[in-house]
């Protein structure tokens, strides 16, 4: 029983690079205590491995999903100067991102569209996990997810809301110093995450 989850960057991309963090928490430990997941390279490989979330946390596997990309550079920050803190809506649920390695990733070779795509050993549980994308400025990313029978799963009610992280305080080291406001927006019917076309922070 396996659900797939596939981030896409279209080809009308402009800028070069996607970050994703995945993070989960009991429903009865919300408020900023939840556990922040954890990215593996397979043995060899550059653009795949295993996506972690600890020991059988809320219903998830070890490894919960297994996931590759077609990106020409995939890496992992430490999350010691780009991070969600605790007064972001997705830092205040699950808690601060700080010093949490999150995934980063870039375009296919020649600059083509990318794609990762994560694949859970189980079916993901309901209302104790979210996942962030983080640069959504030049870009555009669209999201689609297939059930464990390959069915599509519609994602256009998955958004939450938009927020950047260098408009709060604390604010991380990465961010340059002014007032940062820019937000992507969300189209439930492309299920597509747009930015405002310019590349800028948070």
């Amino acid at each position: 029983m396996r659900r797939h989850l596939a981030i896409l960057l279209p080809v009308t991309v402009l800028a070069t690079s996607l970050t994703v963090a995945i993070a989960t928490s009991s429903v009865q430990a919300v408020g900023g205590t939840g556990v922040y997941g954890g990215w593996s390279l397979a043995s060899g490989s550059s653009s795949s491995g295993d996506f972690n979330l600890g020991t059988n946390v809320n219903g998830f596997q070890v490894p919960a999903a297994t996931w590759t990309s077609s990106a020409s550079n995939v890496s992992f920050p430490t999350g010691a100067s780009t991070w969600l803190g605790p007064t972001t809506p997705f830092g205040a649920y699950f808690g601060s991102s700080q010093n949490r390695a999150y995934m980063n990733q870039g375009l296919a070779p020649g600059s083509a569209p990318s794609v990762i795509t994560y694949t859970f050993d189980t079916v993901t549980p309901s209302g104790t996990w979210g996942f962030t994308l983080g640069d959504i400025d030049a870009d555009r990313v669209r999201i689609d997810a297939q059930d464990s029978l390959g069915n599509a799963v519609p994602t256009g009610g998955w958004y939450e809301s938009s927020f950047n992280y260098c408009s709060v305080s604390p604010k991380p080291s990465g961010c340059p110093a002014g007032t940062h406001t820019d937000q992507p927006t969300w189209d439930p019917v492309t299920q597509t995450l747009t930015g405002n076309g310019s590349d800028t922070s948070g």
